[in-house]
């Protein structure tokens, strides 16, 4: 009797550590599965007066998310500190239209939290500044 209430102790100890059957499982987003999370996971989106808004995830360190350039916008982030002012702008002339774009990018970044948000006169002037990260 003592050898059973022992037995069942020690088999319920298991079951309660062992926790659900979903938590041995892979995230499925994770390429080779089981890799740890990102070091980074933002989510970036611009919207303007002269369209639909636009938005997609990045995750780096591995580079991964529904961003299109994701290995490009994570190598541009991390020459910068993950700060999107200090990326460096490419050197070509926008016409000057006003047609304001405001992007954000909100998320972490290797532990820090990330909400930057700012508007440009149009488009060009948003590509220039930030070259690949909004390239979706």
């Amino acid at each position: 009797m003592i050898r059973t209430m022992m037995g069942l102790a020690a088999a319920a100890t298991v079951i309660l550590t062992a926790g659900p059957a979903t938590a041995a499982t892979p995230d499925p987003g994770y390429a080779g599965g089981g890799r740890v999370k990102p070091g980074a996971s933002l989510t970036m989106k611009y919207a303007g007066d002269a369209g639909p808004a636009k938005s997609v995830e990045l995750e780096c360190d591995p580079p991964g998310g529904s961003h299109p350039k994701a290995a490009e916008a994570c190598a541009a982030l991390a020459a910068a500190g993950g700060n999107p002012f200090a990326i460096e702008p490419a050197h070509h002339a926008c016409f000057l239209v006003y047609s304001p774009v405001t992007v954000e990018v909100s998320g972490t970044w290797h532990g820090r939290h990330i909400d930057w948000q700012f508007s440009y006169g149009n488009s060009c002037e948003m590509e220039r500044a930030l070259g690949v990260i909004v390239d979706f």
